[in-house]
């Protein structure tokens, strides 16, 4: 006996995520982060939702273009914006931070 399943695959281009480079803003335009500092976190495209692999990190669960995070630990963070588009699909980028 042979059991056989099928699937059908179709893009959705209207419903397709795009997210445009992740950028950040130091204070006082210096290229160092300070503990305590707050940064300006910035992507273009459709509203992400930003997280830190810092869980203590108050940039987790923000949502937006333009968010403000505020390290207040020492340490290296990768600080990720991801937009689900509601169909399965997604998108993601990243940015490493030294605080």
């Amino acid at each position: 006996m042979t059991a056989t399943d099928s699937i059908d695959v179709g893009a959705d281009a209207a419903s397709s995520p795009s997210l445009g480079d992740v950028q950040f803003t130091a204070p006082s335009g210096t290229r160092y982060i300070y503990e305590g500092d707050q940064v300006s976190f910035n992507a273009s495209g459709s509203n992400p939702v930003w997280s830190s692999s810092v869980p203590e990190d108050n940039i987790n669960g923000l949502v937006g273009n333009n968010v403000n995070g505020r390290f207040n630990s020492i340490g290296q963070r990768t600080v990720v914006a991801r937009y689900d588009n509601g169909h399965g699909g997604f998108v993601s980028k990243n940015v490493t931070v030294n605080v």
